[in-house]
Formats: structure tokens, sequence, C-alpha cells
């Protein structure tokens, strides 16, 4: 299922990255490896000793010299240099697309979605690594594109396969890129800080399907209808030939997808196709659609029942995600550090049938957190904190009962001091870390800590 990819981007000319973070400089390092020359700039004035370093106020006068612009995930559509770059028809890509441009025949399959992208691509990685083939993983999940470019440079055997974790941000600036498989998870209100609206969120997760060999998306979900609803075009037909679905409800004449079977603990196929699920994992519901897709995507790529339940049965699920890390005086705590959007924090919630006490703060993104009170009953009280305290308070209060707090540690105290015997302290921020933490998984190991710490101190 291989697709044919363009001819690399500049070569043998230049290039412009822009960004030198871990993205911008796996791509100076792919082009490098594709023989490209590459010049490189930041704004922040990080240097770069692979290629030459233009200072940020002259790289629009070296826009000249470059056939394209490799922006990182994090530069903005509005920035400087990409809006001058379109003003003088230079080509701006993402570096998710150059690196796709760059890449052999082996082929491609593209995980995106609001939620459950990184525990979908480590599984699928996991699957048909365990099956015996070569496989890359990474992408959004950690490690660039780009770096599996000039890995396979170096390696006498290239690589059997990729399965990349593509963001929003990454799909802003792609036009060829064509995974042979491609599925968008789900849908919710993220990132509207920066793409503005969910229309304009939507038209860039939608971009995954736009060259894809074969797509697959929830058939339970309501998005797509909505959208489609909303004059949106470009979301995969579940009667096409080249779609598939995963879910829960019966599976529809002539789709290649699976239903999975909570109480049965299974995953099926209309043709026999069965995986018997292991009892340590999924627990939750959002975990077993993560499955599902993983089985539909491995399905598809050639794998067999036998071999994805015996792979999943090894399979550790990744940190920071609705995972329970200690328990004590009569309460369990839940750290889902990675639930940084409303839609998150919501199926963290429904997962758990206790009451809860919930941790809910870092720096906002946009969304509307009303939405949490849906699920209120569960919800004893929200404790707010950080930047986004007064958006939450804002928003939740007159729903449910909420308790500002400053910074995590300040909401954990409040938390166990709340807390009643056959609760749980859930961890689940629906905000981006930044004002206190370089990322969600430092956050997660300081509640973690927090925790295990209060659950030694019980007995002093």
């Amino acid at each position: 299922m291989a697709t044919t990819k363009p001819i690399a981007v500049a070569a043998p000319g230049r290039v412009l990255v822009l960004g030198l973070g871990r993205s911008g400089r796996a791509a100076v390092g792919a082009a490098l490896r594709r023989g490209i020359t590459v010049l490189a700039t930041d704004d922040s004035g990080e240097a770069c000793e692979q290629a030459e370093l233009v200072a940020p106020e002259g790289a629009v006068a070296r826009l000249g010299e470059v056939d394209a612009l490799v922006v990182s995930p994090g530069v903005p559509a509005d920035h400087p240099l990409v809006l001058a770059a379109l003003d003088r028809g230079v080509e701006v890509i993402s570096e998710l697309e150059f690196a796709w441009r760059l890449l052999g025949p082996a082929p491609l399959y593209a995980v995106t979605g609001t939620n459950g992208k990184s525990t979908t691509t480590a599984l699928l990685g996991h699957v048909l690594g365990t099956c015996g083939r070569k496989v890359f993983t990474g992408g959004n999940l950690g490690t660039p594109l780009s770096d599996a470019v000039a890995a396979a440079g170096k390696d006498e055997q290239p690589w059997d396969c990729y399965v990349v974790e593509v963001s929003s941000f990454q799909l802003e600036r792609v036009s060829g890129f064509a995974p042979d498989l491609a599925v968008l998870l789900n849908l919710t209100p993220d990132h509207l800080d920066r793409h503005g609206t969910m229309q304009d969120y939507l038209a860039a997760k939608l971009a995954v399907f736009a060259g894809a060999g074969h797509s697959v998306i929830g058939r339970d979900q309501d998005w797509p209808q909505r959208a489609r609803e909303g004059g949106c075009e470009g979301i995969p037909e579940l009667s096409a030939a080249d779609c598939s679905s995963f879910g829960s409800s019966p599976l529809p004449a002539g789709d290649g997808g699976v239903c999975w079977q909570a109480e049965g603990r299974t995953v099926t196929a209309a043709d026999g196709w069965t995986v018997k699920l292991p009892d340590h994992w999924p627990r939750v519901a959002h975990d077993l659609e993560n499955v599902a897709a993983a089985a539909v995507l491995a399905r598809l790529a050639g794998v067999s029942g036998e071999q994805f339940e015996q792979a999943l049965s090894s399979f550790e699920p990744l940190p920071h995600r609705l995972v329970s890390v200690a328990a004590g005086g009569g309460l369990e705590f839940w750290n889902d550090s990675k639930a940084t959007n409303t839609g998150s924090v919501v199926s963290s919630v429904r997962a758990l049938d206790r009451g809860l006490l919930l941790m809910m703060g870092g720096v906002d993104k946009g969304a509307d957190f009303s939405e949490v009170a849906s699920c209120g009953a569960r919800i004893k009280t929200v404790i707010a904190y950080g930047a986004a305290a007064g958006r939450i308070d804002d928003d939740l209060r007159g729903s449910l009962r909420v308790v500002r707090a400053a910074g995590l540690v300040g909401a954990f105290a409040v938390a166990v001091e709340e807390a009643e015997a056959g609760d749980a302290v859930l961890l689940a921020p629906g905000c981006a870390s930044f004002d206190e933490f370089a990322d969600y998984a430092e956050r997660g190991r300081r509640f973690e800590q927090l925790a295990r710490d209060w659950v030694a101190g019980i007995g002093r």
C-alpha cells in the first residue's frame, strides 16, 4: 500500500527552516542528509551548528535564496516570515510535509484526533513491531518524522513502515502529504487559541484525509454529521470503499472496520477477525475506542487477530493518561495530566465511578470549560488553579462547586482536605502546563509525587 512521493523540496537547492526546537533541528538534519543546503532561523536566537544561522531580522531578505520555508509546529500562521514567504510565492510547508517528501516507499500510517493520538500511535507501532516489522513510531508523539529520514539514510535496512502521530499544527501546512492509512479518532474543542474556530480546527484535522489511500473514522461519533450540516467538505463517507470505521454499534454492511464490546471485551470484524482483550488494559471506554481504531489500522496493514491479541497482551500504556498512581486513607489518586482539553476531562470523569475532587488548571487554550458541568453528578468539587483558574471558575460556578487555589501544590492540598473516604482525587487539567511546568509530563510527575508523599505520610 505504498504511495508515490513527490520530488524532494528544493533538492539540490535550499530551504529555510523556521524554528529550531526538536522538529526544526530534525528537519535540518534530514535536509543535510539528502544533500539539501539549509538556512535556519529562530526568534529566540537559538543556535544551530549544522546549518547557516540567519538572524530573525535578516530572514525575510534571504527568502529569495530558497525554494521553501519549512516551519516547526509551534510557528503560528501569522508569523511575519510566513506571511512574507507567502507574499513572495515561496512555498511554506510543515516539518511533517517536508519529511514525508523525503521518505522512501514504505507505507505510512497517520493518526490524528483531539484525544487518544499518542496511545493509538504507540499501540499500532507496538503491534506492527511485535509482528516483526521494522517500524518507525513518532511524529507529534516525540520523535519527529524528519529523524526517520536521517536514520533510514544511515541504515542498510530501510523502515518497513512509519506510524506517525500528527497534530493539527503539523497539518496546517501540508500539500502533498498522502498517508497510506489515516485515522481521525475524535473531534472536540481544542487549540482554539491557535485556530480561532472549530471550523478552522476541523479543516486542519481533515487535511490528513486529503491524500490518504484509506480513511478510518469513528462511526458512533456525531462530529461528521454536524460538520456536514455546517457545509464542511472532505469528510470520509462510511459507505465508501476506501473508508472503514470503528465503534461499539453494529458494523454496516460492507464496512471493513471493527466493533468493540465492553462487556465481552472483544474487538471483531465482519469476516470473523477477532481479538480478545486482556484484563489489565484497556479499562475505560476511551481506551477501548483507541484499541479499536488501532485494530482497524493493523487489520488493514495485514495483521491477523491472533497477532494483534498477542501484541496487546505485552503493551504498556503510556504514562500520564488516566492512571491510578497511589491509594491510601480511603482515597485513590488518578493522574491524567495529558488531559489538556475539556473533551478529555469529560472522558476521564465519566470513566471513574466515584465521587471526584477534580483538579483543573494551567494555561487556557481557548476552550469552554462549561462542558465539564455535563458530568457534574460525579464531581464533588472542582479545584481551579493556575493561570486559567478565573476562566474555569467563571464557566463552572453555578453548575459545580468551585474552589480556587494558587498552583498545583495548593490545589492538591485543597483536594485532600475536602476529600472523604471512597473519593478519588483526579488531575485532569483541561489546560496546557506552561505556567508552572515544562510540559504535561513534568506536571504529572509532580502530582504523582504529591500523591505518594501524602499516602506515605498517613501513618506518621
